[in-house]
């Protein structure tokens, strides 16, 4: 049976205030002394340490892994966004509209999964983000590759020439 009561504005509002108070402690454990600051409280350590479990990736990553593994997720997350911003540059100057809709969904799945893992995420269930910002990167490795002369010694340049499925 479904407990009415969980759906009313009352516990609605107590539920997202429970979620910050744990958001603020967690930061606020994680960062009372300097180590813990940089290198962070450990993988599931807000869980296991001060029972604790926020369902914010971002802010686990913070207090588990520290600033180091912080801008190593944000890291992830710029060039993910650089990533599109070249895929749709080499979409247009190749007037490919069908590398502009893959990139495109590719990117909206990104987004997706960051934007999930916000409300119910932690670094080890954020498998999708990483996974989306892998295949961005792939993509648009192939295809910087695929736009260089290729050139043998002894021999002129030679341009590869242009497959018939960049997807595969």
């Amino acid at each position: 049976t479904v407990d009415a009561s969980r759906w009313t504005v009352e516990q609605s509002g107590n539920a997202a205030s429970d979620r910050f108070d744990m958001v603020y402690r967690v930061i606020e454990l994680s960062t009372s002394n300097l180590f813990t600051l940089i290198a962070g409280i450990g993988n599931s350590g807000s869980f296991s340490l001060f029972d604790i479990y926020t369902h914010v990736a971002p802010i686990d990553i913070f207090a588990e892994e520290g600033v180091i593994g912080f801008i190593l997720y944000l890291i992830i997350i710029i060039f993910s966004i650089v990533n599109y911003i070249k895929l749709l540059k080499l979409a247009n100057t190749s007037s490919r509209d069908d590398l502009l809709i893959a990139s495109s969904l590719l990117f909206t799945l990104f987004l997706f999964e960051l934007f999930l893992s916000c409300k119910q995420g932690s670094l080890l269930s954020s498998i999708y983000v990483f996974a989306y910002a892998a295949m961005l990167d792939r993509l648009v490795n192939r295809l910087e590759t695929e736009k260089q002369p290729v050139q043998e010694e002894g021999e002129s340049l030679q341009f590869p020439h242009k497959p018939d499925n960049l997807m595969a």
